[in-house]
């Protein structure tokens, strides 16, 4: 079965914040909502940004912790079923991700080929086992992404489609600033060919 081996630092925290202020305009392009340490900005420097993160820390501590207990309970069952469904689509998941929490930046987001990073005052109790799956998927198919140059909300889309077959009902599709239909369309067309998929939803790319 999948595994998760969750971290927490103040480390973590830190490189969060200084990688959110980096691609600050990105995130404002896409309009997502980020979270930051109180009197933090893109003009901050580190030794501001590691204040911060040393204020806030000790009582998000005890979030982690807590979350982190909680998720592992809940992955014993999602995680069993996250590899079976995976694989049933010919994809290769991970044996284990390393999963970092924090308590910044956007929702959740990953980095090949196995690193997860997931903000747990975004995404909490079954809301964090949420976000997890999500990333997981993403982390899934990123190869075919990259082949087929994806653009992002046509990404989220896919991947919002995948959950929903996965897991139905367990979460909604998240609202995307792009027409949708068409992207839906070839999902059924051609699901559970993943690869055909992507390749077909590349023309939705504007």
């Amino acid at each position: 079965m999948i595994t998760l081996k969750i971290t927490h630092s103040k480390e973590i925290d830190t490189n969060r914040i200084i990688n959110t202020l980096k691609n600050w305009d990105w995130f404002q392009e896409h309009k997502y909502h980020l979270i930051l340490p109180s009197g933090i900005s893109p003009e901050s420097n580190t030794n501001e940004i590691q204040s911060a993160v040393e204020k806030d820390y000790l009582d998000n501590k005890i979030i982690y912790q807590k979350e982190s207990s909680d998720l592992l309970l809940r992955w014993q069952e999602h995680g069993k079923k996250l590899e079976e469904k995976l694989i049933s689509v010919s994809l290769s998941p991970q044996t284990e991700y390393e999963l970092m929490l924090t308590s910044y930046g956007v929702g959740g987001s990953y980095h090949v080929s196995n690193k997860i990073i997931v903000n747990i005052k975004r995404s909490y109790q079954f809301g964090l086992l949420k976000t997890v799956i999500h990333e997981i998927i993403h982390l899934s198919i990123e190869k075919y992404i990259q082949e087929y140059k994806i653009e992002h909300w046509v990404k989220e889309r896919v991947v919002d489609l995948l959950m929903n077959e996965f897991f139905p009902g367990l979460d909604k599709p998240q609202e995307v600033p792009i027409p949708t239909e068409n992207i839906d369309k070839q999902f059924h067309a051609f699901y559970p060919d993943i690869v055909k998929i992507i390749k077909s939803v590349s023309d939705n790319n504007g």
